[in-house]
């Protein structure tokens, strides 16, 4: 805390200095306490928004309260204006233009002095009245460095439907990418009646997904991926149509029943299952919608302002929708009673993946202390517009379209057979084997490491549930491999025509793990590039990239001299002196060790990175 002694600023901008001295008294003061005599505006309306009406609110208080721009009152009127506006984030330009244009406040050179004084003087008071539940504003640049695309040599070793998507889209790095985790997305929807064993516990394919980019940036292509997931939706709505009209017709008779005096068991309103299930809802709403689906559905939706909007409505339950998105990710039972209705979804499933701009995603999820984002995976970049020789093309609409019907009837055979499989009371059990879960230890032993000592627990926590993420990913990934078409087993010749209540265990490959880890690994580097750009509650703004740090902690060797890591620095635009601060900071957090002759190594425990 300051030792300064508080001062008003007045007692030496209206003391006849020159413009020399008082830019010095500025820079000898900024940061001061605050004066006692310090008036608030605190009823600004919610819907004041925009810079000019909210000019023209605190104009029309000033005046409200007797400070106007008048002989004899204008060093007061300053005194005032210029605190309001510097506390409401106005920017400062922007009230000399408008003054300006009221009481030219450029002929006025003590009191524009006085007015450029409040902000050069008080910079931590900027914007701390202004909306106290707002998300900050997040400029549309992010992410902070280039990411990760996912590595064409391990595209070619995913399961073959993996691969066949990623050629429709093999011109873009960025679109085919956007595609394969919009195609993992609709599998861990899909894929029910298997299980994920995580940490002795029981956990089912779903996974969250966002992708974080630009306005034409690629990230439409998620519209293409909800095609793959039709033929599964169709299906389960026209179930749903038929056990409803066969719930109608019991209902129907049961009334009649009554009616006559008989004796009758009162129908039992049927499940409706559906794939899909929409967005834009009340919390409530989806509450009930997803109940009557069973539990099990997925969300996909290429606009995340249509969810921030949600999520940030207390009237229309926002909190209530994040706490369903957040127990669903963990299988944890919803119950709730209201209108009568008392509904409980025991085990929910639900896959989701949400595309936006980095803005709109921040609105969607805006701190980086909430619940939500450490359940989340993240893919974020940013590219500039392009156009192809097809963008005004049609000569491959047609091929296009033949091979999403092909695949989306791929996915509704596969879930048909579960569905059958699970009649029968047969199951798929997902578990890593002894080999590949030692592996797999030590490279998550190795991140919670680090993160921890760089990020601190919010960062351990992220890791701890992307390990979930990584078992969901090996599980869809062995499922598929397993029932390829040309390679694989059958349902039938994994279970049995007949077989019932049988459990088939089954573990990933070496391939399958390996595409595993590098899947994650591309999530996780994403998901802290995104993390880097969220403000932590409580906390101020970020000023060093932490994100920055661990990729060039990444990016090192097991063992190098210091020009090494220099060298390092410089491929990924980071200067020498930037580099010194960075291998200090690794070495104070013990990820780093060093001998007196400028050689560095990684500690024991980081020594699988390169």
């Amino acid at each position: 805390m300051s030792n300064k002694k508080p001062v008003d600023i007045s007692d030496f901008v209206c003391g006849g200095f020159v413009k020399e001295q008082f830019d010095e008294l500025v820079e000898q003061h900024k940061n001061l306490p605050l004066p006692e005599d310090d008036s608030i505006i605190e009823d600004k309306p919610e819907d004041i928004k925009d810079d000019k009406p909210l000019f023209d609110y605190i104009w029309s208080k000033a005046e409200s309260v007797g400070k106007t721009f008048e002989e004899g009152r204008r060093n007061a009127f300053i005194f005032y204006f210029s605190r309001q506006t510097n506390r409401y984030g106005l920017p400062l330009d922007f009230i000399i233009e408008e003054l300006d244009k009221k009481v030219g406040i450029r002929e006025h050179s003590k009191h524009l002095m006085r007015l450029e004084s409040e902000y050069k003087l008080y910079p931590q008071q900027h914007g701390i009245y202004n909306k106290p539940n707002s998300v900050p504003e997040v400029e549309e640049e992010q992410p902070s460095y280039e990411t990760p695309i996912i590595d064409k040599e391990v595209i070619k070793k995913l399961p073959k439907i993996f691969q066949d998507i990623a050629d429709m889209y093999n011109k873009f790095e960025r679109e085919r990418d956007v595609a394969i985790f919009g195609l993992l997305t609709i599998l861990s929807g899909a894929i029910h009646n298997v299980i994920i064993i995580h940490r002795n516990k029981t956990f089912y394919p779903p996974l969250f997904f966002v992708v974080s980019a630009g306005f034409a940036s690629g990230k439409g292509v998620l519209t293409d991926m909800r095609k793959l997931g039709e033929g599964v939706h169709y299906y389960l709505k026209d179930k749903a149509r038929k056990a409803w009209s066969e719930y109608e017709q019991e209902m129907i008779e049961y009334k009649e029943k009554v009616k006559d005096g008989e004796s009758a068991e009162k129908p039992i309103e049927p499940v409706l299952p559906t794939f899909f299930i929409p967005v834009d809802a009340s919390a409530a709403a989806f509450k009930l919608k997803f109940a009557k689906a069973g539990g099990k559905a997925t969300m996909l939706e290429t606009e995340s302002d249509v969810m921030s909007s949600i999520l940030s409505q207390d009237s229309w339950g926002g909190k209530g929708y994040s706490m369903i998105l957040r127990k669903a990710w963990e299988h944890e039972a919803i119950d709730f009673l209201r209108l009568g209705l008392d509904e409980e979804i025991i085990s929910p499933q639900l896959a989701m993946i949400v595309s936006g701009t980095p803005k709109t995603v921040v609105e969607m999820i805006p701190s980086a202390e909430n619940g939500l984002f450490s359940r989340v995976g993240y893919y974020s970049y940013k590219i500039e517009p392009k156009l192809d020789d097809e963008t005004f093309g049609y000569s491959k609409w047609k091929e296009n379209e033949d091979r999403f019907l092909k695949y989306s009837n791929q996915i509704l055979n596969l879930y048909q057979e579960l569905e059958r499989q699970q009649e029968l009371g047969n199951r798929i059990i997902f578990h890593w084997d002894k080999s590949t879960q030692k592996k797999m230890n030590k490279i998550f032993k190795d991140w919670l490491k680090q993160y921890r000592a760089i990020i601190g627990d919010s960062g351990a926590k992220i890791i701890f549930r992307m390990g979930v993420m990584a078992s969901r990913i090996a599980g869809i990934l062995s499922v598929m491999r397993m029932l390829e078409e040309d390679k694989g087993l059958t349902i039938e010749e994994l279970f049995g025509k007949v077989n019932t209540n049988k459990d088939i265990w089954i573990t990933c490959s070496k391939i399958d793990f390996e595409n595993t880890v590098h899947l994650i690994d591309i999530i996780r580097q994403h998901t802290f590039n995104v993390y880097e750009n969220l403000p932590q509650e409580g906390v101020e703004p970020r000023k060093t990239k932490k994100s920055a740090i661990l990729k060039f902690f990444d990016r090192l060797p097991k063992r190098f001299p210091r020009k090494n890591a220099v060298k390092v620095g410089a491929e990924n635009d980071v200067a020498e002196r930037t580099v010194g601060k960075y291998l200090k900071l690794l070495l104070d957090k013990g990820l780093l060790d060093k001998d007196n002759k400028g050689n560095y190594w990684k500690t024991k425990e980081n020594e699988n990175k390169k």
